[in-house]
Order: structure tokens, then C-alpha cells, then sequence
């Protein structure tokens, strides 16, 4: 499906909305200075990092439903786990941040159990 400026108008878009914002929260707290919690396989910061991208995932899926863009489900968790080893990166190169695996883990965790857990509760009911 081609987008153009005429259809990026349209009200449906709107919906794409919340999951844009909660991007545009994790990218900024991703990349501010913040407090260093220690590096446990289920720490408070991995929870963090799984809930935020699973709420993300479920954002994009809802609002691209609601849209009417239909993408595919499997596509929307790439995204968002790229989109996060992406941010994990850029945190590799600054000084007060460090990349970690466990992040990048835990945010592809979340992105599929997100679009998962949209698939079983709400893809049947919108459908």
C-alpha cells in the first residue's frame, strides 16, 4: 500500500498517534541522562525495558488497525526491536550511557510479546 500526502491527512491516521508519542517518550528517556541500575537478568530496568516496548508494539498494532493499514504483525515487532538495538547503539556512544544486550533483549521480548498479546485479546474482538 503506497502512502501520500492526501492520505496522511485523514483522520484514520490519528490513530497512529499514541504509538508515535510513546516512541518519541522511549527514545527521549533512552538517551537522557538517567540513574545506572545494576545489570541483572530481571532487573527493575529490564522489566522496564520489556513493559515499554510491549505497550509500544500493542500501540502500533492497534493504530494501524484502526488506520486501516493492516500491517503485519510480525513486521510491527521488527520494528520496534530494531528501533531499539538502534537506541542501544546511539547509547553505546554516549558518555553517560552504555549499550547493553540485556536492553536489546528485553526490548525484542517485549515487542513480541506485545504484538502477541494484541494477536490473542484484541485482534478477534476488532476483526
Amino acid at each position: 500500500m503506497r502512502l501520500n500526502a492526501s492520505k496522511l491527512l485523514r483522520f484514520e491516521y490519528g490513530f497512529l498517534l499514541p504509538a508515535i508519542g510513546w516512541g518519541i517518550g522511549i527514545s527521549t528517556l533512552s538517551l537522557s541522562r538517567g540513574v545506572s541500575l545494576p545489570q541483572v537478568l530481571w532487573s527493575p530496568d529490564k522489566i522496564a525495558h520489556l513493559g515499554s516496548y510491549a505497550i509500544w508494539a500493542i500501540a502500533w498494532a492497534w493504530g494501524s488497525y484502526r488506520a486501516r493499514l493492516r500491517w503485519a504483525l510480525g513486521y510491527i515487532a521488527l520494528g520496534c526491536t530494531l528501533w531499539g538495538l538502534f537506541l542501544e547503539g546511539v547509547q553505546g556512544t554516549l558518555p553517560w550511557r552504555t549499550f547493553e544486550w540485556g536492553n536489546a533483549v528485553a526490548n525484542a521480548l517485549g515487542a513480541v510479546l506485545g504484538v502477541s498479546v494484541y494477536y490473542y485479546f484484541f485482534h478477534y474482538k476488532t476483526t
